[in-house]
């Protein structure tokens, strides 16, 4: 745990619950470098999830629950979170959907800001991005 509290990234887990509803269990202390928040505001407010643009929140949460319904372990999404001051970011997630033998559903993963890479880089499109942090 020491050392995901100083790796220049977010690290998360998700638990997805009875009501379909995913929340906050873990998230690393970079957050508050990254969106602004503590991790404490992240958990209490579910804003890993709550600061997703609105018009990408449909592809994460459609991805996401496609992933777990698929058994599908790994993915890679690249979409817009904004932090505490509503600055825009782009963002990679990458992450891993874990289901237990009793059903239970996590996911756990990482967020990489690549906004300046997208604003200033050689990068075209999407899955030019997602090469560069296969």
């Amino acid at each position: 745990k020491n050392l995901l509290e100083h790796l220049p990234l977010v690290v998360y887990q998700l638990q997805k619950d009875i009501d379909d509803e995913f929340s906050v269990i873990f998230v690393n202390g970079f957050v508050e470098d990254f969106l602004g928040y503590s991790p404490q505001e992240v958990n209490d407010k579910n804003l890993i999830l709550n600061n997703i643009h609105e018009a990408d929140t449909s592809l994460v949460y459609g991805a996401i629950n496609t992933f777990i319904k698929e058994r599908k372990q790994n993915f890679r999404l690249v979409y817009r979170m904004y932090g505490k001051d509503k600055k825009l970011l782009t963002v990679v997630n990458r992450g891993s959907v874990v289901a237990d033998n009793f059903g239970n559903v996590s996911v756990e993963g990482t967020i990489v800001d690549v906004t300046y890479v997208m604003n200033h880089g050689s990068v075209q499109n999407e899955n030019d991005l997602l090469h560069l942090y296969h």
